[in-house]
């Protein structure tokens, strides 16, 4: 692991120690390669491949010679942002405090960065990106969640969204196309029946993205342009529970197809600025 470099600076020297084997390592890129490696990566049956194969081949992906760099942002959420969780219910369902918290370790199911046993509460920067992900079927209400961050988040988040390495075009093109492949990771679309995918997400958590010192995974949105942080349950205290609502799911629907969400939620969209430091680091 790199040393960290951050927004606001820590001297020249931190910069150079952290970005030259970032440069090194796109300056020994093929994008050529890459983009086959990547298309030879989507043709594994993912079904029949154990967690290591899984994470043996998004290495190979990326492998230069013997080596490899996975670009990671360290992200800060602020003490009093606002975040949402939304659940499909009955619409009788009375629920307790405790089913607005991730499952206990017995319960806790496969999911996209968590495997069996691993309890993380998922949450949403904001409710049009939550109900994208989760439309609430006929016949049932969403159960609309909200939390306030009580202590800093710190998140790992694949990827780097600006140039923080002096790079020139040609290596920011090649830095782009490994942060579209991890990101692409993340935001694939898993339909019922395909949850053996959920693998890939997994692995390149466990493996690759989840810095000891991040106590959640900040990711893109698979149906909606927003973004999401799964908090690891071992931490999600670090939320307040602000407010559960329950919303009848007709009218629920056609808000969203309206995009009208700050009609129905406006006192729950008065979020604070999320984000005031992102660190970056690469991991080998």
């Amino acid at each position: 692991m790199q040393p960290r470099s951050s927004r606001g600076g820590h001297g020249p020297d931190r910069v150079s120690a952290f970005s030259l084997p970032m440069k090194q390592y796109l300056k020994d890129l093929d994008p050529w390669l890459l983009r086959r490696r990547i298309g030879r990566f989507w043709e594994h049956d993912f079904a029949a491949m154990s967690p290591l194969e899984v994470s043996e081949a998004i290495n190979s992906v990326l492998m230069v010679g013997r080596s490899f760099v996975v670009p990671v942002m360290i992200k800060t959420i602020q003490s009093g942002t606002q975040l949402v969780r939304v659940r499909h219910v009955p619409c009788d369902f009375v629920p307790t405090e405790s089913d607005c918290w991730a499952p206990p370790a017995d319960r806790a199911g496969n999911n996209r960065l968590n495997r069996e046993g691993e309890p993380w509460l998922y949450t949403s920067f904001d409710l049009g990106t939550a109900f994208s992900e989760m439309p609430v079927p006929f016949g049932k209400v969403a159960m609309v969640m909200v939390y306030k961050v009580c202590a800093e988040l710190k998140c790992s988040s694949p990827g780097f969204d600006d140039d923080a390495f002096n790079l020139s075009r040609r290596e920011r093109l090649r830095l782009g196309l490994v942060t579209q492949f991890l990101r692409d990771l993340f935001s694939l679309e898993v339909n019922d029946g395909e949850e053996y995918l959920y693998k890939i997400t997994q692995a390149l958590v466990a493996d690759l993205v989840d810095y000891p010192e991040c106590v959640a995974v900040w990711y893109p949105g698979v149906k909606a342009a927003g973004h999401h942080v799964a908090v690891k349950g071992a931490h999600q205290r670090r939320l307040r529970l602000s407010s559960v609502k329950m919303m009848d799911s007709v009218i629920v629907t056609a808000l969203a197809d309206a995009k009208r969400y700050n009609v129905m939620f406006r006192l729950l969209r008065s979020y604070d600025e999320n984000v005031v430091e992102d660190t970056r680091a690469t991991r080998h």
